[in-house]
């Protein structure tokens, strides 16, 4: 029979994280094993249709356990996550009972710890959940899917499925509504709805949003980010809701699913953009959990953008831009972060809590300087910002 834990009792997080770090020593040996095989398969003395399946299989073997690997990477880093909070709190439940004789009051604080650690104990485990559960893609009414129909139909057509309030606020913003359905939205600023079918812009800017973006109450939000780089930058700006975003930075967002389910529609919408507009520099601005939709895009399925921005990023899936396929004559990619950006705090070094840190210099990004501060969501007012992406779109 299983003894229950006291609820005094610290949670084992820390005795798991070493786990798994075991469980992935193991995993690491029988890759190196698997890539010493396939170097002997590549030898050219060894030819043919048996060689070549070998071949295939050793590298789905391999392909296989690195991606059991990165879940057990992300795994461990929640577990030491929620260790850091669960010894916090014990600590401070500790103190308040030491001195609970002299002040009564402490025990509101001492259940308030107790259920913060309830709240940390069921975030993980949700997020465990995630690193292996598939996110539903949104029911988008795709833009490459209305190849030869006037904007202005597209507009009309996805503006009459919103609500009210959403129409109300595209509106106050004369937004152009390019895709719409279930769970996403995409709209254009910075181009009027009564010049929409015969404006050709020199530029135009994808904004890729991060965490909590797919929430009914962020369009408003999002919509004012894409106002300011209209404004600031002299650039059309499309803000693009078009995936299923996790609604938590730390929790939510450790799976990389939401990025693998909604990569393929930003390719298609940047390759929408590409049809309707192919004289136009099309520059993707990243931020957050978006980086990592945009990483997926560009290294999975291929982005068509000039420029690919990566801001405030938590890691990327992908160890050097040389990964990443952007359409484009001569692509570049940019990583921008505002000094106090408390995302900082999941970068190691040249990996992140998702990979890669794309501020690495071995990642091969260019670093836009100076951003300075403002935390998280600081990119959208910086000036540095601002003046770098006219000078990618060409309008100093």
């Amino acid at each position: 029979m299983i003894k229950p834990r006291s609820p005094d009792a610290p949670q084992a997080y820390d005795a798991a994280h070493h786990e798994l770090g075991a469980l992935r020593a193991g995993i690491d040996d029988r890759i190196a094993t698997i890539t010493s095989a396939i170097t002997l398969l590549d030898d050219e003395e060894f030819l043919g249709t048996a060689a070549d399946a070998a071949r295939t299989r050793f590298r789905g073997l391999r392909s296989n356990l690195e991606a059991t690997r990165n879940n057990i990477e992300r795994a461990m880093s929640l577990l030491l996550l929620a260790h850091i909070g669960e010894t916090l709190c014990v600590s401070a439940i500790n103190a308040a009972r030491r001195i609970q004789p002299l002040m009564p009051e402490a025990s509101g604080f001492i259940a308030l710890m107790q259920l913060e650690r309830t709240r940390i104990d069921a975030q993980v485990a949700g997020a465990l959940a995630l690193l292996t559960q598939e996110v539903p893609e949104p029911e988008l009414d795709l833009l490459f899917d209305a190849a030869g129909v006037p904007l202005s139909q597209v507009h009309g057509d996805n503006l009459g499925k919103l609500s009210p309030e959403a129409s109300a606020l595209i509106n106050e913003h004369n937004g152009v509504v390019l895709e719409s359905g279930d769970g996403g939205i995409s709209v254009l600023l910075g181009v009027h709805p009564d010049e929409m079918d015969s404006v050709q812009p020199h530029a135009i800017n994808t904004l890729v949003a991060g965490v909590g973006s797919s929430e009914t109450h962020a369009l408003g939000s999002y919509l004012e980010r894409g106002s300011t780089l209209v404004t600031n930058t002299g650039t059309p700006t499309v803000v693009w809701l078009g995936y299923s975003a996790p609604e938590s930075l730390l929790f939510d967002a450790a799976s990389e699913s939401y990025a693998q389910a909604g990569a393929d529609n930003l390719s298609f919408f940047q390759a929408a953009l590409a049809e309707r507009f192919p004289a136009a520099t099309r520059t993707v601005l990243a931020h957050s959990y978006g980086t990592l939709v945009a990483v997926e895009a560009a290294k999975t399925h291929g982005l068509h953008a000039d420029n690919l921005v990566l801001m405030g990023s938590p890691g990327v899936n992908a160890l050097h831009v040389s990964d990443l396929h952007l359409h484009a004559s001569d692509p570049q990619v940019f990583v921008a972060d505002t000094y106090d950006d408390e995302i900082q705090l999941l970068h190691y070094g040249d990996f992140a809590f998702h990979g890669r840190n794309p501020a690495s210099p071995y990642f091969g990004a260019r670093r836009i300087p100076d951003l300075g501060g403002g935390g998280h969501a600081g990119h959208w007012d910086s000036a540095p910002l601002h003046r770098a992406i006219r000078e990618m779109n060409a309008l100093q």
